[in-house]
């Protein structure tokens, strides 16, 4: 979310990684969610992190973790 972005000074076009039980992918922080929806990820990072990636039925209730650099 926005909000949350400006709290730990994450901007468009930063480096990162995203981490999901012991599988590690690069990222490039490139959208804002949501004012309400934390943590969407690329359908392409979620097939390389193991994680459903179907926009409507996919994803994971926790244990995602994010780095921006």
């Amino acid at each position: 979310p926005p909000v949350a972005a400006a709290a730990c000074g994450a901007r468009i076009g930063d480096l990162g990684i995203v981490s999901y039980k012991g599988r590690t992918v690069a990222a490039v922080y490139a959208d804002v969610g949501p004012r309400v929806k934390i943590g969407e990820i690329s359908r392409r990072a979620a097939i390389e992190l193991g994680i459903p990636e179907s926009p409507t039925r996919g994803g994971v209730s926790s244990g995602v973790e994010y780095v921006v650099f």
